[in-house]
């Protein structure tokens, strides 16, 4: 996820360095600059495209964004109807997790973890409702309402839904 990010700015950076270049060595341009000063232009922007991309990446890798390098707390479930533990754990420690484990890159479905209570492999990434703080593992195929709803029947919180409101 964090590397297709990635990719996507550099993407952009590429085309608007394109579109920009373009533009600067266009003949409309020829009227107020000459080859000299427009090479010199279009290497300024060269570098300082470069320059910026390279800041967006350290920045993301350097635990500064918001990617996997981040400790933002994540909390997983046990679905096993005999359990249902909690845990929690940072988003840090999940992703160093996920590749101690070499998971494949083409598992179908939610992504699953042993759990440590009754050995499963059943706990999957969940979300906590601001609200009550239930914790519940979202299912977008089994409503056709906001993924993040609480299924708490006294609460009931959708933060999305409270977030399109505001709109």
């Amino acid at each position: 996820m964090i590397i297709a990010h990635h990719k996507a700015v550099w993407y952009i950076i590429g085309v608007n360095l394109i579109y920009v270049l373009e533009a600067v060595s266009c003949n409309l341009g020829a009227s107020f600059m000459d080859d000299d000063k427009k090479r010199i232009v279009m290497i300024v922007l060269i570098v300082g495209c470069l320059a910026l991309a390279g800041g967006i990446t350290f920045y993301q890798f350097s635990g500064g964004g918001t990617g996997y390098a981040s400790n933002e707390t994540i909390y997983l479930k046990c679905l096993n109807k005999s359990c249902g533990e909690i845990k929690e754990t940072t988003s840090k420690e999940l992703y160093e997790g996920i590749n101690s484990e070499q998971y494949s890159p083409m598992q179908v479905g939610p992504m699953r973890f042993d759990c440590p209570k009754c050995g499963k492999r059943s706990m999957f990434i969940a979300e906590k409702c601001s609200k009550c703080e239930t914790v519940f593992v979202p299912n977008p195929r089994a409503t056709r309402d906001y993924p993040d709803r609480c299924p708490n029947p006294d609460c009931k919180y959708s933060a999305m839904e409270e977030e399109s409101k505001q709109r």
